[in-house]
């Protein structure tokens, strides 16, 4: 009978402790790392966060768009293209070789540039230099008259640098000739006077003047350019030849 007892209750423990056993290996392990392996032929899809732990040495293909928290104390090695939306709000440190296609880049800092830049002056006077001249005649009775030398094209900016003048008038219509530039500078138009000199009386009938002026005239896109030439008599007729030279600049749109 003991051994009866003895058998029945050894039996009873290990049932117990099978049942116990297969309690404890039926919880599965928490927090556990796991390792997946991610390719472009066999992708896993994820959710949520993901801290992907890429070098140079170990790269991880990634396809579709990724948002990089890119720091120069937490690098993030990236090769093949990549598209960075750099704003002065929110600036993206970037070490190395870039090569930038679009056509404005703010730049805060220091710069380095390898090699030789090749420098453009876009104003500079040789690259759209201009001329202008016109023959103005006033005729009996009138004492004076204005005619247009040029118009400035739309977008460009005219900068006078010279004006001269050959004028011939009938002798002793006050031994002068008023010449004027009328030039339209920020919508404000205005008269220059070229000064004249008398060289010559061919005959005593008339009288020849000239003059030449180096000056700093801006006239207004779409703007005209006149010439006025006043006498101090009506008799007979005035003529002038003027003549300006000078350049043209771009405006921004």
């Amino acid at each position: 009978m003991i051994k009866s007892m003895f058998a029945r209750n050894l039996a009873l423990g290990v049932l117990l402790l099978v049942g116990v056993s297969g309690v404890f290996a039926a919880q599965p392990p928490a927090n556990q790392p796991v390792t997946v392996t991610n390719t472009l032929d066999n992708a896993v899809p994820v959710t949520g966060s993901v801290i992907i732990g890429n070098t140079m040495d170990s790269v991880v293909p990634v396809a579709g768009s990724v948002d990089i928290t890119n720091t120069l104390d937490n690098a993030v090695p990236v090769t093949g293209s990549v598209i960075i939306g750099n704003t002065m709000d929110s600036v993206v440190p970037v070490t190395g070789s870039v090569t930038i296609t679009n056509s404005v880049v703010p730049v805060s800092g220091s710069v380095m540039l390898n090699g030789t830049p090749s420098v453009r002056d876009a104003d500079n006077p040789a690259f759209q230099p201009f001329v202008a001249q016109l023959d103005l005649r006033v005729d009996y009775p009138d004492s004076g008259g204005t005619e247009v030398i040029a118009t400035v094209p739309e977008g460009k900016r005219l900068v006078i640098e010279t004006v001269s003048a050959f004028s011939l008038l009938p002798a002793g219509q006050d031994q002068w000739p008023n010449l004027s530039l009328e030039v339209c500078t920020l919508a404000n138009c205005i008269s220059h006077y070229i000064p004249m000199e008398i060289r010559d009386r061919p005959g005593g009938y008339f009288e020849v003047y000239t003059g030449n002026q180096a000056v700093r005239y801006y006239a207004d896109p779409g703007s005209d350019v006149s010439v006025r030439l006043d006498r101090g008599g009506d008799s007979f007729f005035g003529s002038v030849h003027t003549s300006l030279s000078g350049y043209l600049v771009d405006l921004p749109q």
